[in-house]
């Protein structure tokens, strides 16, 4: 009997169960009651901190590493030194023909001063005239007219005078006083009597009435044919 009875408590209490459930379906008005969730079982995400992106590292100068070797340059070779040419001997240079003389083309005239004579000559000859002389009559010889002074070379005064000149003004002051003498020479008379004068000076020395020096260099040939050369030059017509 009692476990009659408890078969049909049971089967009460599951009706009133069921019919409360098809009750509570039957609202549908009411919101339904949420459950607070297990806060043992649940894990709330939390935020997460947004990261700051940090800034771009600036490029830092590039270093040469320490191991590169900074290349150095190259040494430039020196150009060999160019051979230095010998000098080239010069030839031995030719004797330069010396001035010709002072009393080259002299004519000699009335007015012709001592003076004038002297400045034909070299420094040697006039100190040698100069020196031959007292210092009064080498003064009046200036002054004075050559042709009044010397009309011939036979005298002793005259004789050192011409022995202070060279050969060549001996030819030219020579055939200037013979020309004075004869009243004057053609240019042609002149120059050829002056050639051979100048190729056989000792002539000339003769003709002044002194002898020539010992050292005097004269071309050869016969007197007489040279005597003959010389009239030949006075007799040739202008």
């Amino acid at each position: 009997m009692q476990r009659y009875i408890r078969k049909i408590t049971g089967f009460i209490a599951i009706a009133a169960l069921v019919g409360t459930m098809a009750f509570i379906l039957a609202c549908g008005g009411e919101d339904p009651v949420e459950l607070e969730p297990d806060s043992t079982s649940t894990t709330v995400p939390q935020p997460q901190a947004t990261a700051t992106p940090e800034p771009a590292p600036e490029p830092s100068p590039t270093a040469t590493p320490r191991s590169t070797r900074i290349p150095q340059p190259s040494p430039t070779p020196l150009p060999e030194p160019t051979p230095i040419p010998e000098p080239t001997p010069s030839p031995d240079p030719t004797p330069t023909p010396g001035p010709p003389s002072g009393l080259a083309g002299l004519t000699l005239h009335a007015e012709t001063l001592g003076r004038q004579v002297i400045e034909g000559l070299s420094q040697e000859e006039a100190a040698c005239i100069e020196g031959s002389m007292s210092e009064l009559l080498y003064r009046f010889f200036l002054d004075a007219p050559f042709s009044e002074l010397i009309t011939g070379a036979r005298s002793e005064p005259a004789r050192e005078f011409f022995g202070c000149l060279t050969p060549e003004n001996v030819v030219h002051l020579g055939s200037a006083m013979e020309e004075f003498q004869a009243g004057g020479y053609t240019p042609q008379e002149k120059s050829c009597l002056v050639d051979i004068y100048l190729e056989h000076p000792d002539f000339m020395y003769r003709s002044l009435g002194m002898e020539p020096p010992a050292d005097l260099v004269t071309a050869g040939g016969d007197e007489s044919l040279v005597a003959m050369e010389i009239a030949d030059c006075r007799n040739t017509s202008g």
